[in-house]
């Protein structure tokens, strides 16, 4: 039987996150899942590793715990130097700049709209990470994946992309797959311990069409913690 093994938060648009034991799943995904994000100073879109590749390497943490529907609380920030700055530090916006060696600002997301890139909420299975391992040694690692929800007790494979459009109950929560994740250059990044690794994305896309994990609508909010398991429903049921 399927069930939850991880659950993952990630304060901060493309730096490390939180594993959590428990969370509530809402519309907008994991309250606080992605709550802030750096700009160019003065201005301008949200920017993430594709612009910033070193912000791999940094964490964040939440000061107090993300109430759903309410604006992200402050976040701790740690460098891969080791140096840590506080969302409410006045010269945080100096400090990121300087490493990063580009004039930039973090900013709080509206809490309706979090800075996902697709949709609010992504599945993988362990299977699938196994299976791309097997393929490209080193390239299986779930950090370089960043998904909220990690699935163990599936079959071999890549098991998830057979259930698009399938309906689930977890813990207290309704899911429904709705499509695959595609995948991007910040797979092949080296941070952390994990090693660069160009091959992870060239193997999807010539085994996966670059897709790995899926992505979840959620049709009834609710509570889910680890070892959850996974009840497929009927349409019926919902």
């Amino acid at each position: 039987m399927a069930t939850l093994s991880a659950i993952f938060r990630y304060p901060v648009k493309s730096m490390g996150g939180e594993s959590l034991e428990a969370a509530w799943l809402g519309p907008a995904g994991l309250p606080g899942d992605r709550g802030w994000a750096l700009r160019p100073e003065g201005g301008g879109s949200v920017r993430g590793a594709k612009r910033y590749p070193s912000l791999m390497a940094f964490s964040a943490r939440y000061e107090d715990a993300p109430v759903p529907g309410a604006p992200a609380p402050g976040v701790r920030l740690e460098a891969p130097d080791g140096q840590v700055r506080g969302s409410r530090d006045p010269d945080l916006a100096a400090w990121l700049s300087a490493q990063l060696g580009e004039a930039v600002a973090l900013d709080a997301s509206n809490p309706t709209t979090p800075f996902f890139d697709d949709a609010p909420l992504l599945l993988m299975t362990e299977a699938s990470l196994q299976a791309l391992e097997a393929m490209v040694p080193g390239g299986g690692e779930v950090r370089r994946f960043r998904p909220n929800l990690l699935l163990s007790g599936t079959g071999a494979g890549f098991p998830e992309e057979d259930w698009l459009g399938r309906p689930f109950q977890l813990g207290e929560a309704v899911l429904k797959v709705s499509k695959r994740c595609p995948r991007c250059i910040m797979t092949t990044l080296g941070f952390g311990g994990v090693p660069a690794e160009p091959a992870v994305l060239t193997t999807l896309r010539r085994a996966r069409e670059s897709c790995l994990g899926v992505y979840l609508e959620v049709l009834r909010p609710g509570r889910v913690q680890r070892h959850d398991a996974l009840h497929w429903l009927k349409e019926e049921e919902i």
